[in-house]
């Protein structure tokens, strides 16, 4: 994410607030005349926050140079565009690139656009890469790297009014997901043509959107709807180990009782 952080000026900030911290060590380091003046001890801790504040790279209510708005929850599950400058500074950029030309090649797939999203399968976890679709926009492929460090994997998704249809080989067949989406693993040694013959057979009866012009809502409320899904999935876990618990001790209380 480090584009999204100030790339190059990043860099420059960071080059720029170690030699001023340098020259200010190198005073001090120097300086004869201990204890320092009170006034002294305050333009340096004035000057070490300020230092601080010049080195915060995000315009967000914990900066102190540049303040803005809060971050929301919302927008960490958002499906994000971003140019090819930005792709290519984020992990994996040649692999994503070469896996993508050859799908484009093979499946006569074109490309719509580079993503940053929540993982499908782990929407906790960020993805990034590129978005393609059929020439009819019947079925998008993503061409992803994740921060779950399994490697570039391939996922094709198509959508029917509330189901989805996924078909990927990312390498999670135990992945949850809500009865309205038919989700099918493969192995990653499978060809683009393979995946996307076993793809078309799940889709074979359905009547699905094209998804050229949505692609991006349609992902992010696929998300949205995945962890409500996964934060029902946790409730109710707990609710049921809790009933188990309290079962549990009934069972030891009831020969106490009858004693």
């Amino acid at each position: 994410r480090l584009p999204s952080y100030g790339g190059t000026r990043l860099a420059w900030r960071n080059l720029l607030a170690g030699l001023a911290f340098v020259a200010w060590f190198s005073y001090f380091w120097n300086k004869t005349d201990f204890p320092a003046s009170k006034l002294s001890i305050l333009g340096s801790g004035i000057f070490y926050f300020l230092l601080n504040g010049f080195l915060h790279p995000l315009p967000t209510r914990y900066s102190l140079l540049r303040p803005g708005k809060p971050s929301r929850r919302e927008a960490f599950f958002s499906a994000e565009v971003l140019d090819d400058n930005q792709l290519a500074a984020l992990k994996n950029y040649d692999e994503i690139t070469a896996v993508s030309d050859k799908c484009r090649t093979e499946l006569g797939f074109q490309k719509i656009a580079n993503l940053r999203l929540p993982l499908l399968e782990l929407p906790l976890f960020q993805a990034w890469g590129r978005v393609l679709s059929s020439e009819d926009g019947r079925i998008a492929m993503l061409v992803l790297d994740s921060e779950v460090g399994r490697g570039v994997h391939r996922s094709l998704i198509s959508f029917r009014d509330d189901e989805i249809f996924i078909t990927t080989d990312f390498g999670s067949p135990q992945a949850k997901f809500p009865d309205s989406v038919k989700y099918q693993n493969y192995e990653k040694n499978l060809s683009a043509s393979e995946l996307l013959q076993q793809h078309s057979r799940l889709i074979s009866e359905a009547r699905v959107d094209n998804v050229k012009a949505s692609i991006c809502l349609k992902l992010e409320n696929f998300v949205k709807n995945m962890i409500k899904f996964l934060e029902t999935d946790a409730a109710a876990k707990r609710s049921r180990s809790l009933k188990s618990a309290e079962d549990s001790q009934e069972k030891v209380d009831e020969p106490d009782k009858q004693k």
